[in-house]
């Protein structure tokens, strides 16, 4: 089966997802080894310095980078009145 050409590059969409794809796999899993790199070395370091400084400013940004996201999310979600 082929698919329809995207209208303004000219090219079929399957072949424009595919490239597209590739690539956020890629960064995907890039990022992930990144972030288990990071954060395997921080609680190593944060284990070696138990409630000091370095403890305590991984255990902060860990904190922040967890509810952050969500948090901004929540501030973009419209309100909604709930009427009973």
């Amino acid at each position: 089966m082929t698919s329809a050409p995207a209208i303004p590059l000219g090219k079929p969409v399957s072949v424009l997802i595919g490239n597209a794809f590739v690539n956020t796999l890629t960064l995907a899993l890039f990022a992930a080894l990144f972030a288990w790199i990071v954060g395997i070395g921080c609680g190593i370091l944060s284990a070696v310095n138990k409630n000091r400084l370095a403890d305590r400013l991984f255990m902060g940004v860990s904190l922040l980078g967890i509810s952050l996201p969500v948090f901004m999310a929540a501030m973009r979600t419209p309100s909604r009145r709930i009427v009973l």
